[in-house]
């Protein structure tokens, strides 16, 4: 299948393991996921990771209620400046390891409604924003005490 036809292919099937969906996709620029039925999606870690180039992503409608697993989805984005997450919902999720790692570039975050009560222990957080040396705790909009306790421990000011 050439490319424009795998996406296609993607959008009709129905998943519930995302994990390294576009996992090394170096020249992915830009990705508009409006159309996925994510609906019962339980894994996306790693989806994106090492989309180096990956600079817009456009998450807006993607259903992540079900969603336990969200380790390392955007590591090593390193060309992505801004996230907006604001809608996800994780209320389910349990993992969030190394979710920004090495987003080098990355400026502003928002994830005002996540919810991590279900996360049990700070390994499941361990390094959620290493490496995002341009990201400052004041440009992440969060509202959670679990992601500003590890604000603190990643972004050492």
């Amino acid at each position: 299948l050439g490319t424009s036809n795998y996406i296609t292919y993607i959008f009709k099937k129905k998943y519930t393991d995302l994990s390294s969906l576009f996992s090394g996709c170096k020249l992915l620029k830009t990705i508009n996921l409006e159309q996925f039925d994510s609906d019962g999606v339980s894994c996306i870690s790693y989806m994106f990771y090492c989309c180096t180039s990956l600079n817009s992503v456009n998450l807006s409608t993607f259903d992540t209620s079900n969603v336990k697993y969200m380790s390392g989805v955007f590591e090593g984005c390193s060309s992505i400046e801004r996230i907006n997450l604001d809608h996800f919902d994780t209320s389910k999720t349990e993992y969030m390891d190394e979710m920004f790692s090495g987003c080098t570039s990355l400026k502003t975050l928002y994830l005002s409604n996540f919810n991590c009560d279900k996360i049990s222990c700070d390994e499941f957080m361990k390094d959620m924003f290493k490496y995002c040396k341009r990201l400052k705790k004041e440009n992440v909009e969060q509202n959670d005490s679990k992601i500003e306790n590890q604000l603190n421990i990643d972004l050492i000011e």
